[in-house]
C-alpha cells in the first residue's frame, strides 16, 4: 500500500508541473517544453516542486529497498518528515501560500493535508481489511482486534484535527470574500459545499461504523467462533468501503477546488 501510494505520487507531481507550464505558455503541450524549464528554474513554483520531488524521492527510496523487512523506527521518521515536507511543497503554492510561505495560513494547510492522507490512508486500508476467521488462533484474532481499535481511534483524532484546521480555512476565505453570500455563492463556494457534504457523510459513516457496527465486529472477532455469525464484520466492512468510496469523491472536490480561484482573489 505504501509503494502504491508512493508510486501515485509521480504521475500526479510530473502532472502538476506540466499543466502549469502549459498554462504559463499559453499553447499546446507539445511547445510547453522551453516554459517548462524556466518555471523549473526560475520561478518560486518550479523551486517547490523541486523541493517536493526531493522530498519523494527521500520517502520513496526506503519504501522499495526494504522488502520483506520491517521498517525500523528511524527509517519510519525519516519517512515521515519527507512526506510532512512533500504536503508542504504544496501547501506554499496552493490558496494558503497567497501571503507567503511561512504564515498561520500554509501551517494550517499542512497540517491539513497531512491529517486527510491520514483520515483516508486509515479508511482504505480499513476497506482493504481481511479479517482472520473466527477459526483462527486467539492471538490473531486479539491482534486484529488490537489493529481495527488502534485503526478507529487514529480516524477520530485525524478527523477532529481536520475539523479545526478546516475551520480556519473557510473562515479566511470567508473573511477574503466579504461576505457568505459571495464567498458560498461563487463557483469555488459551490464546490467547497459539495466537498463539505461528501465529508460530512464520510464522518456520519465512520460515526456508525465506530460507535455501532465495529464495536460488534471486534466482540465477535475476540469471542471466535461463539461470537456469532459475522454479520457486523460484514456490516462495519461494508461501511469502511462506502466510506472509501465518498472520500475519494471528497478528493476530487478537494483537487477542483486547489485549481480554482478564490472569491474576492481577482
Amino acid at each position: 500500500a505504501c509503494r502504491l501510494g508512493l508510486a501515485l505520487v509521480l504521475p500526479g507531481m510530473v502532472a502538476t508541473i506540466g499543466v502549469e507550464a502549459v498554462e504559463m505558455s499559453d499553447g499546446p503541450w507539445r511547445a510547453a517544453g522551453p516554459t517548462l524549464a524556466a518555471l523549473v528554474v526560475d520561478t518560486h513554483y518550479g523551486h517547490a516542486w523541486l523541493v517536493g520531488m526531493a522530498a519523494w524521492l527521500a520517502a520513496a527510496l526506503p519504501a522499495w529497498g526494504r522488502r520483506g523487512r520491517a521498517p525500523s523506527a528511524a527509517t519510519l521518521l525519516a519517512v515521515g518528515v519527507a512526506l510532512a515536507v512533500l504536503a508542504a511543497a504544496r501547501s506554499v503554492v496552493s490558496h494558503a501560500g497567497s501571503q507567503g510561505d511561512v504564515t498561520t495560513d500554509v501551517a494550517a494547510d499542512l497540517v491539513h493535508l497531512v491529517l486527510v492522507g491520514t483520515w483516508v490512508g486509515v479508511v482504505l486500508a480499513g476497506a482493504a481489511l481481511v479479517p482472520p476467521p473466527p477459526s483462527a488462533p486467539a492471538g490473531d484474532r486479539a491482534d486484529a482486534t488490537r489493529w481495527l481499535a488502534s485503526m478507529s481511534t487514529t480516524a477520530t483524532l485525524a478527523l477532529a484535527g481536520i475539523a479545526a484546521t478546516g475551520v480556519l480555512k473557510v473562515w479566511r476565505g470567508w473573511v477574503a470574500a466579504g461576505s457568505a453570500a459571495a464567498y458560498f455563492g461563487s463557483g469555488y463556494g459551490r464546490v467547497l459545499v459539495a466537498k463539505l457534504a461528501l465529508v460530512s457523510f464520510a464522518v456520519a459513516l465512520g460515526g456508525v461504523n465506530r460507535f455501532v457496527a465495529l464495536p460488534r465486529f471486534t466482540g465477535g472477532l475476540a469471542a471466535g467462533p461463539t461470537g456469532g455469525d459475522g454479520r457486523w464484520q460484514r456490516r462495519s466492512l461494508a461501511i469502511l468501503r462506502v466510506e472509501a468510496g465518498v472520500l475519494l469523491l471528497a478528493l476530487v472536490a478537494a483537487a477542483v477546488l486547489s485549481g480554482s480561484e478564490l472569491p474576492g482573489a481577482g
